[in-house]
């Protein structure tokens, strides 16, 4: 009597299928955390010109507030404009 063969050859298809998505899955958090530690210039655009840069990590960056390097909590207002520029070297 003979068992029956599966129909993936007996799992390694199935074991490499899911290596390949783990694997995948970990680079991509490995990356996110990577990118959320870059260092960025952040400048605030008043509506009258005035401006003022921050040191800032990307992951630290939510919509209109952000933190900055130095520990402090900035909140922008709704005429504020934010630009994002790399650190100079």
């Amino acid at each position: 009597m003979t068992s029956p063969t599966p129909a993936f050859g007996n799992g390694r298809f199935v074991s490499l299928i899911v290596g390949v998505f783990v694997t995948a899955v970990v680079a991509m958090i490995g990356y996110r955390v990577y990118d959320a530690q870059q260092r960025i210039r952040v400048v605030v655009v008043a509506p009258n010109g005035d401006t003022q840069s921050y040191i800032v990590k990307k992951g630290d960056i939510d919509r209109r507030r952000f933190v900055t390097e130095a520990g402090l909590e900035i909140q922008l207002g709704a005429e504020d404009r934010l630009e994002l520029r790399p650190v100079d070297p």
